[in-house]
Parts: C-alpha cells; sequence; structure tokens
C-alpha cells in the first residue's frame, strides 16, 4: 500500500498577530487612587479588573487590524478602533483621560510600604479673583397662578395654554382686499367715463379683478381632548375599580367621593363614556348587579352640586332609559328583583329632569322615548305573538 509522502510545496501561513501587553494590578490601584476609589477595590478585584481590561483591549485592537485588512491598509488608524468599539457595542464610552478634567497632573507620592500613590495635583486659586467675580442674580421666587384650561370646552387662546391648530399661513386680510377691489371698480368706472363701451367695460373689471391677489385658507377645527393629570388618572382608575369592586367599604367610599368632590368635572366625559359602554356590555350580557353598580355611578355624578352633567347626558340618558324600559336585564326575570333596578333608573332620571340647566324640549323627547317603549311593553303583554 503506498503511503503519500510530504508535498514538495509548502503553503506559507500568515503569522498570529502580535501578543498585547497585559495590563497589571498595579496600574488599576493607580487609576483607583487617582479617581479617590481605592479603598473600596480588593486585591481580587483589582486582578479581575485587570484580566477583563486585558481582554477588552485585546479584542478592540485585533478587530481594529480585521477592519483595518478590509480597507486595504497596512497601518491601524483610528477610525478602525471606533468602528471596532461599535461592533462591541462601546461607540458611547470615552477614553480614560476625559476622567479627569484638562490640564490636571498627577503627584507621585512615594509610600514606606511599598505601594505607590498617584494623587491629583491641588490647583491654587486666587482670592481677588473669587472676590472680584459678580454675584449672580437671584432667582425668580417660584409662584402659582391660577388659569383656565378648558372653558364650556373650548381653550381660552392665553399665553399659558398652547395654541393649537396655528395655521402657518396669515388669515385673509378683508379690508385689504375691499380696498383692491373698489380700486378696480374705480378704474372701469373712469374707462367706461372716457366712452368705451360695456362690453369692454365688462372686460376690463374681470382683468383687475384677476390682477387682485388672493388668499385661500382653510382651517380645521381638532378634536381638544383634555388631557388628564398623574393624579387625575389614578383617580379615576382607583374610583371605577372601587365602584364596580366587590368590597362593600371601598364602593361606598368611592360614591361618597363622586357626590362631594368637587373635581370630578374634568373626569365627566371618561365617566360618562365607561358608564354608556358598560351599560350596554351588561344589558347584553344580562348582568343586573352591574347595572345596579353603574346605576350608583350616575345617581352620586347628578347628586354632585358643582358636576353639570349636561355635556354628558348623550352617554347618561340611554343608559338610563335602557335600566328603564329594557326587555332583559337579568338571567331569571321570574325570580330576580329587575323593578328595583327600573325604579331606582326611574328616580335618578327625574332628578336629571328636575335640574335647571335640563332644557324643556329634551323632557318632551325623553317623555316621547318612553311613551313608546312603554306602550311597546303593554302591546307585547297583550299579544305575546306580535313582535
Amino acid at each position: 500500500m503506498a503511503t503519500a509522502g510530504p508535498s514538495s510545496s509548502t503553503t506559507q501561513v500568515a503569522p498570529p498577530p502580535p501578543l498585547l501587553p497585559r495590563f497589571e494590578q498595579e496600574w488599576v490601584k493607580r487609576i483607583a487612587d487617582s479617581m479617590g476609589t481605592s479603598n473600596a477595590l480588593t486585591p481580587n478585584g483589582t486582578l479581575y479588573i485587570a484580566e477583563q481590561i486585558t481582554t477588552l483591549i485585546r479584542r478592540i485592537v485585533y478587530d481594529g487590524q480585521k477592519f483595518a485588512i478590509h480597507g486595504r491598509r497596512a497601518k491601524l488608524k483610528a477610525k478602525d478602533i471606533e468602528s471596532a468599539m461599535e461592533l462591541l457595542g462601546l461607540s458611547h464610552l470615552k477614553p480614560l483621560g476625559h476622567i479627569l478634567p484638562e490640564g490636571q497632573n498627577l503627584i507621585h507620592i512615594p509610600n514606606p510600604n511599598g505601594e505607590d500613590l498617584f494623587v491629583p495635583e491641588d490647583r491654587e486659586l486666587e482670592l481677588n479673583s473669587l472676590i472680584a467675580t459678580p454675584i449672580p442674580p437671584l432667582p425668580v421666587k417660584p409662584h402659582i397662578r391660577a388659569h383656565w384650561l378648558a372653558y364650556n370646552g373650548k381653550v381660552p387662546n392665553i399665553a399659558e395654554n398652547v395654541s393649537q391648530g396655528t395655521s402657518e399661513e396669515d388669515p385673509i386680510d378683508l379690508k385689504e382686499t375691499e380696498e383692491l377691489k373698489s380700486a378696480a371698480l374705480a378704474k372701469v368706472s373712469r374707462k367706461e367715463t372716457a366712452g368705451g363701451s360695456s362690453n369692454e367695460a365688462g372686460t376690463s373689471f374681470r382683468h383687475s379683478v384677476r390682477e387682485i391677489p388672493t388668499k385661500e385658507t382653510v382651517q380645521l377645527q381638532q378634536l381638544q381632548v383634555e388631557a388628564l393629570s398623574v393624579e387625575q388618572q389614578i383617580y379615576y382608575k382607583d374610583i371605577i375599580e372601587a365602584c364596580v369592586g366587590n368590597d362593600d367599604k371601598n364602593r361606598q367610599d368611592a360614591l361618597t367621593s363622586l357626590e362631594i368632590d368637587t373635581g370630578v368635572q374634568a373626569l365627566l366625559p371618561r365617566l360618562g363614556a365607561f358608564i354608556f359602554d358598560a351599560t350596554r356590555h351588561n344589558i347584553s350580557q344580562r348582568c343586573m348587579s352591574m347595572l345596579i353598580y353603574i346605576g350608583r355611578i350616575i345617581r352620586s355624578l347628578v347628586v354632585n352640586k358643582s358636576v353639570s352633567i349636561e355635556p354628558s347626558l348623550h352617554h347618561i340618558l340611554p343608559s338610563l332609559l335602557s335600566c328603564m324600559i329594557g326587555k332583559n336585564l337579568c338571567l331569571r326575570p321570574d325570580k330576580d328583583n329587575h323593578w328595583a333596578l327600573r325604579d331606582y333608573s326611574a328616580k335618578t332620571l327625574v332628578d336629571i329632569l328636575h335640574r335647571k340647566e335640563t332644557d324643556q324640549s329634551l323632557r318632551q323627547r325623553i317623555v316621547d322615548v318612553l311613551r313608546k317603549g312603554i306602550g311597546a311593553l303593554f302591546l307585547e303583554i297583550a299579544d305575546p305573538t306580535v313582535e
């Protein structure tokens, strides 16, 4: 059996990269002394830091050499080191020279125990220059001034409120436009007086009007949602969880807070939307207990004299009317007392209609809705086959 001998042609293998020097513990101690953290390091800690720094520097240099080779360069440049640091996720690090202020030198202090210390040099400051430096002015004393964030659903145009929907173009100057049109009409009348025909006057008027510079702006009214503060968001979350929770004491405290708290007006739009969605969902699920809890929330809002419920009547009234004349409000109509819920909702509706801000036309519309709903209910009782 023949064996293959060594090949006569030899391949040249690139020599391994030179091994970088190792960082010693003494270097780490000197850096720690200059930063004032030498007492917090143990000998094992300094040894570990030295090994980690040595490994990291070697990795950066070797990766930088790879970038230099790919760039067809024989020498390593600073951008190769930066690329290597970005590759390792160290682009945010700064050189060690940035640890100390510029121009601050280290003083070598020999230690009889054998360990040398390097401490930053103390600068000498001139007292005359410090005394001559003018004292900066005192900051303005903080003060609080109340202003309207929103009034009747509109943001007042004051300096404290950020204007929303500002237009980049200037509005149309109607006075200037009217003056230009008057000038055009005067020009046409002079031509007509000079003996021109009516057709020529009309043509001249059209050309004059075309020369009037016009600006067209379209202003869109944006939806302005009043943002809640962090405290209001926490209060809203706690109130909702307590009102629909299982703890009777927390529920009573939350309802009492809704009855007497003067800051509920800012939460009214969100409370109204929650009442509307929760009523619709629980009527479809026939969960009468949740409907009772929602009715108590509405009752507390109505009782609160500092809350104007008129902006949220489009959410509150459908919920009350559904609880009054709804066909199925519970899973067991023959056993569950759904009449108590209907009676409670009716009393709350009466209290709403007795408020001063309720419009007379709204009362008539509510009466018409109740008449139709109760009439359909009586018709169904008289003839169950009629749908």
